[in-house]
């Protein structure tokens, strides 16, 4: 019996969120969903990804930033106060 194959990793490290997605978690978000998709009407998982907050001026994650991301896995944020 053969098991079910891995889905590849992958890793999203967000430093500058004003910088690099404008403020909006949802371009995160879009990120993280469009890594190995190739037909954005498909929701199956393509990829375990781990969201890495690094960014100083970051102190808060709104609730549901990451709701419905079959992608999202993992998220560590060192400097988030509150979640």
């Amino acid at each position: 019996m053969q098991g079910v194959p891995l889905l590849p990793e992958a890793v999203v490290e967000v430093t500058d969120l004003m910088g690099d997605y404008e403020g909006y978690w949802s371009r995160v978000r879009e990120e993280v969903e469009g890594i190995n998709r190739t037909d954005e009407r498909d929701w199956v998982a393509t990829t375990r990804v781990h969201v890495v907050v690094n960014d100083l001026s970051v102190r808060e994650i709104g609730e549901n930033v990451f709701g419905y991301c079959s992608n999202l896995v993992k998220v560590t944020a060192l400097f988030v106060e509150e979640v």
